[in-house]
C-alpha cells in the first residue's frame, strides 16, 4: 500500500523545494509530484507590486520623496 505525504512548500531560489517528513524511511524510493499554484503566485505578486508607494508616507520613486521633503521644508519656513 502506498503512503501519501502532502506538504505546502515555498520554492526557494534556484527552484529548490525541500520536504521534511520524519515518517519516511531513509533510503526508500518515493515519487514526488509538484503542482504549481498559479492563482496564488499571480495574486501575491500582483498584490505586492500594486501596493508599493501607495500607503501614506510611501513614495513610488525617490524623486517623489525628495519633492515631498522640499515642500514640507518650504512650508515650515513660511
Amino acid at each position: 500500500m502506498k503512503h501519501t505525504v502532502q506538504r505546502q512548500v515555498i520554492v526557494q531560489p534556484g527552484g529548490l523545494v525541500e520536504i521534511k517528513a520524519p515518517e519516511l524511511t531513509p533510503g526508500m524510493r518515493a515519487d514526488v509530484i509538484i503542482v504549481q499554484d498559479d492563482a496564488l503566485t499571480e495574486s501575491v505578486t500582483g498584490k505586492l507590486t500594486s501596493i508599493i508607494g501607495s500607503e501614506r508616507g510611501g513614495f513610488p520613486a525617490p524623486k517623489n520623496a525628495d519633492k515631498f521633503i522640499r515642500d514640507e521644508r518650504d512650508a515650515w519656513g513660511k
